[in-house]
């Protein structure tokens, strides 16, 4: 559902039919989901899981107000504007843990995730340089320029950071950071 309206924020559809498609299948989408959670009694995970799809979307609309409007004049403020995707990168993981009983592993999970969605968003902001550009969104790695340095910088930062926050059990997790950091060389 958080895809279909970052499309229409992202992509600008002009055809009607094609907004309207993405707004209402997302909806469509978030509706049922909470749907089937409350018929199968997981009350407490659809709290948690509706909880962070609000905050994603609060900050879906922060990017449009800040990164779409104007260049950031550094990386805090680059950062800043791209907090939606570290709450999209823990939407599951903080469902599961509320599901699983286990809130108490939050902060981990919230490390994670706040680590590995800037990764996310440097490597997808890196390989799209020139069609931001083009419909006007500012990253950083616009902002800053070639050769990126600063940008590759933090995004090995942070996918350092991502695989030093949770402990090394958690092989899934650290497997994600590890398939990020090896694509972040090949962009390299």
């Amino acid at each position: 559902a958080i895809s279909t309206h970052d499309d229409i924020a992202d992509e600008m559809p002009q055809d009607r039919i094609e907004l309207a498609s993405l707004l209402y299948a997302g909806n469509i989408a978030t509706n049922e989901g909470s749907k089937i959670l409350v018929e199968q009694g997981k009350l407490q995970g659809a709290k948690v899981l509706l909880g962070e799809v609000n905050k994603n979307h609060f900050y879906q609309q922060h990017v449009v107000e800040t990164l779409w409007q104007r260049a950031p004049q550094s990386f805090e403020e680059y950062r800043d504007g791209i907090n939606h995707i570290c709450v999209f990168s823990g939407i599951g993981l903080k469902y599961a843990l509320a599901l699983a009983g286990r809130e108490f592993l939050t902060r981990k999970i919230d490390n994670f995730a706040n680590s590995y969605g800037v990764a996310l968003q440097l490597v997808d902001d890196l390989r799209e340089v020139e069609e931001d550009r083009e419909i006007g969104y500012w990253s950083f790695p616009i902002t800053e320029g070639e050769p990126y340095k600063k940008s590759f910088e933090e995004l090995f930062k942070h996918i350092k950071i991502c695989k030093e926050s949770v402990p090394q059990s958690w092989k899934n997790l650290l497997d994600l950071a590890e398939r990020l950091e090896k694509f972040a060389y090949s962009i390299k």
